[in-house]
Order: C-alpha cells, then structure tokens, then sequence
C-alpha cells in the first residue's frame, strides 16, 4: 500500500440482526455451544466444511459443531463461499474492502489470492457483498476461534451451476493452498412444515453424506424440477465436494443436524434446516 493510501474496511452490516452486535452477548452464546457439544477431536488436516448462515440463535450450535474442530489448528488462509439471496450474477463476487471489522476484531482479505481468481466471472463488487450475511456470519466464528491471524477469502455465488463450480475448483487447484481451508454456507430446507422438514433434509444430508457431487447436485436438479429447494447453498456445496474428490478427501464426518423448530419449539408455522460438516485430509 502506497504511503497515503487508506485501507478499505468493511464494517459489519448484519450485528444486530443475524447475529448481537456485543462481543460479549456473541461470546456468551459461543461458550453455552461450546460447553453442550460432546464430539470428538479431529485429528488430520482440516480442508473443507460446510455450515448454516441463519440467525445463530437458530443455526449457531449446528455451525459451532463445525468451527470447535479449528481450534488449535494452524490455519492460515479460509475461503469462505455463499450464496446471493438479493442478486443475480454469473460466477463469483469478491469484495473490494482489505478489512472486515467482526466484533472481535479485525480480519484481512487475501487480496493477492483474490486477484489471482480475478476474470470474467470472478468480479469485484463490494455492494453485493454489503447486502449479503451468508459470508458475513461466518466471519464471527472465525475470528472467535482462530486466535490467530489468518487470511480471509469470501466469495458470493450467484448462478449456482456445476459449470461454475468446477471452474472454481479448476482456479484454486493451481494455487499455493498451503494451511488453506474452505466453508460452503448453506441453510437446507424452507417451508411450513416441519414433518417434510425432516424428511427433505433427511434425504439432502444422505446426498452430501455420499460425498459424490454429481449424486449430490443430480438430487438438488431434480428437487427443484419438482419445486423444491432443498439448500438454498447448493452451489457452494457443490463446490466442496468437487473439492473433495479433487483432492481426495475421503473422510468427509456429518456432524449436526437441526431445524428452527427444534430451537422454538413451535413446529406450526415456518421452518428452516440447518446441518453441518467437516472434510479430513488424514483421517479422524
């Protein structure tokens, strides 16, 4: 950066919405999961994970039960892909801002592995990413866990086509991903009724349990064929398993499943799921 030059920051939009706007009132739902999850540490190298982007009062404790495995891990860099709910593009979105202020402190943007992705569909708009929490929920858990600094990659995807995925995965596969981990975030199931909530995600997590992205993708054409949305992040996982398969991460662990119900305990009216996972290079 040229003497002069001022850092673009990206303050949080959604603290206060998807997510408190305290450290503190953050802090103390993150250590209520922390002390409730029961799981076992993995051992091998972390590479890809999947995670829910509600409201962590709904879909925190499923995401925390991906986010407790990277303590203590010497992580250096952490892609992070979600989906656009407000905008349709082609391809990928990158932000423009180098800092995204977390209430935990600051984390940087890898711009060099950004500009490394940097084509046609692989473009710069920091107002797509204002508008969008799927990535910006992430990035309290990840500054909470990782104690210290790391590099982060967040990217938005629009037209979630296999075509885009693998071009992706073609992009990344030629860089330096060295202490590099990536997250697809993903919600599952949106309707009003629960039973078919569990029966919709039931079969969703089977598809991504096979860790097989066409078997996966195929299901979600398929859905949707029939009206259907069973993860409104299809794309972004789509990209993890293709990521999987490219570098042979065969230990691919469910962790959690919940919906909003089970959180509200209100099982008449509008229910989301929510799950996640955890991609191991070495073995558990």
């Amino acid at each position: 950066m040229k003497k002069g030059d001022c850092l673009k920051i990206k303050e949080p939009k959604f603290a206060g919405y998807f997510y408190p706007a305290s450290s503190e009132q953050i802090e103390k739902l993150f250590k209520r999961f922390d002390e409730n999850i029961n799981q076992k540490i993995t051992k091998g190298d972390i590479f890809t994970g999947i995670v829910p982007h509600a409201g962590i009062i709904y879909s925190g404790f499923t995401a925390f039960h991906f986010y407790k495995l990277l303590k203590d891990k010497e992580i250096e860099r952490v892609v992070v892909i979600g989906p656009s709910h407000h905008h349709l593009f082609d391809g990928f979105v990158m932000p423009q801002s180098e800092i995204w202020n977390t209430p935990f402190g600051k984390i940087t943007i890898d711009k060099d592995f950004l500009s490394s992705l940097k084509s046609e569909k692989f473009i710069f708009n920091e107002n797509i990413h204002n508008d969008e929490h799927s990535v910006e929920v992430q990035s309290i858990f990840l500054r909470y866990v990782l104690k210290k600094d790391f590099l982060f990659v967040p990217l938005i995807m629009s037209n979630q086509s296999i075509e885009n995925s693998t071009e992706f995965v073609e992009k990344v596969s030629k860089l330096d991903l060295k202490k590099t981990i990536f997250i697809a975030s993903s919600d599952l199931y949106h309707g009003n009724n629960y039973d078919e909530a569990l029966q919709t995600d039931k079969k969703t997590v089977s598809k991504i349990s096979s860790n097989d992205y066409k078997t996966f993708y195929d299901y979600v054409v398929q859905e949707e064929i029939s009206g259907n949305s069973p993860a409104c992040g299809f794309g972004p996982i789509t990209t993890i398993l293709i990521l999987n398969k490219k570098f042979n991460v065969k230990n691919f662990i469910h962790l959690h499943h919940i919906t909003s119900a089970d959180v509200t305990n209100d099982y008449s009216g509008y229910t989301v799921g929510y799950t996640s996972f955890v991609g191991v290079k070495d073995g558990r």
